[in-house]
């Protein structure tokens, strides 16, 4: 996942799917669930801390694996196939 790319698979579902897709999904959940609890729902400081840190390590494979999984969709919608399972 972490690797260089080398097929239009690899590119959608792992650079685009869960690299960005995904971890931009984690920074904006990070962020936006504990700013909300604190803001909105005047939650204290400490339980927002500790809220973004749940999120932080929960949320963090959660948001990987949601990542994969729209780019697997993204690649059987635009009709693209893995070369690894064509073999």
């Amino acid at each position: 996942m972490w690797g260089v790319p080398h097929t239009a698979y690899e590119i959608l579902v792992f650079q685009r799917g869960a690299r960005t897709f995904g971890l931009l999904t984690w920074a904006a959940m990070w962020l936006v669930t504990p700013l909300y609890g604190a803001v909105v729902e005047h939650h204290s400081w400490l339980s927002t801390l500790l809220r973004a840190g749940v999120s932080a390590l929960v949320g963090f494979p959660l948001s990987l694996w949601g990542g994969y999984l729209w780019g697997r969709v993204m690649a059987w919608f635009f009709g693209i196939k893995d070369p690894a399972e064509a073999a």
